[in-house]
């Protein structure tokens, strides 16, 4: 009762803006069983720590607690670890994604997911964030058949902000391979499903998607309308998602010849990726600034 109590306080605590408390409490929690005690309760605990951190826009601290849990998990009898292998990887995998350094989610001994049963969201996020280091090494193909499958199989029931990333980035990687159709569809379709559902999170990777289904078509002002929409996004929070959304409208921009607002996006995506310490991605963006602004002259 205790663990659970802990663990569901610091997730309210994460829900309101709170990180630091949300993770003292966890730190006092670990603090109170010490290295060797508890192992089931210690992992869930690390894990915990570890999206709290992520979901604060500090991805690189998250990633310090998921290694760990990581290392603790592999040491812990299988009785008691092998429920909680598929959320470490989950926190391990977005937490490596967004620092820079995917490949360390791989290799740790927790194995790959199973593709049925239970805990639908996990497997998405773990699938979701392979597919991205994917798109970034230019493993295109690849990429898109693992989130087309991946969009087959996630719903809404497993969280809508996951739900909304998988179908946003997918048409953003059909919009990249010069299926406008196919993207348009899955637009469309993910903001109606948004609307109706009337979730309280924004659509940041559906909308994303439409402002660059809007760069396809020519439409100007519907792409201005949106990036705007998007940079008026509070920047607390999961900062870094902000970042790599700006970074996608950012090409748009310049792709209409908008360079001065592509420009501003691009800056605004850097600082946001280095707040969330998420330096590689903040490197890359200054990268494509640099090369916008040397064109530019």
């Amino acid at each position: 009762m205790y663990t659970e109590a802990q663990l569901a306080i610091a997730e309210i605590l994460g829900a309101q803006g709170r990180a630091d408390d949300g993770a003292a409490v966890l730190l006092r929690m670990l603090d109170g069983l010490g290295p060797a005690g508890y192992a089931e309760t210690r992992v869930r605990a690390l894990i915990a720590l570890a999206d709290l951190l992520e979901s604060a826009g500090r991805v690189q601290d998250g990633l310090r607690y998921a290694l760990t849990a990581s290392l603790e998990e592999a040491v812990a009898p299988p009785s008691e670890s092998a429920f909680h292998s598929l959320l470490l990887l989950d926190a391990l995998t977005r937490c490596a994604y967004w620092s820079g350094c995917a490949h360390w989610a791989t290799g740790t001994g927790l194995g790959e997911p199973p593709t049925d049963g239970g805990l639908p969201g996990p497997r998405a996020g773990i699938a979701l964030h392979r597919a991205l280091d994917l798109w970034d090494r230019g493993a295109t193909d690849r990429a898109a058949a693992l989130l087309a499958e991946t969009a087959r199989r996630v719903t809404p029931a497993a969280g809508f902000r996951l739900w909304e990333a998988v179908n946003g980035r997918h048409a953003l990687l059909l919009l990249a391979r010069g299926e406008r159709s196919a993207a348009r569809s899955i637009v469309e379709r993910g903001l109606v499903v948004a609307s109706v559902a009337q979730e309280p999170d924004f659509p940041l990777w559906l909308t994303t998607a439409e402002a660059v289904c809007a760069e396809a078509a020519g439409d100007h002002a519907r792409v201005r309308e949106r990036g705007e929409q998007l940079a008026a996004l509070p920047d607390d929070g999961r900062c870094h998602e902000k970042a790599a959304a700006l970074s996608e409208v950012a090409g748009a921009c310049a792709r209409l010849g908008d360079r001065e607002r592509a420009a501003g996006y691009l800056r605004y995506a850097a600082e946001l990726f280095r707040r969330a310490q998420a330096y590689r991605h903040a490197d890359r963006a200054r990268e494509r600034l640099s090369d916008l602004l040397e064109m530019w002259n």
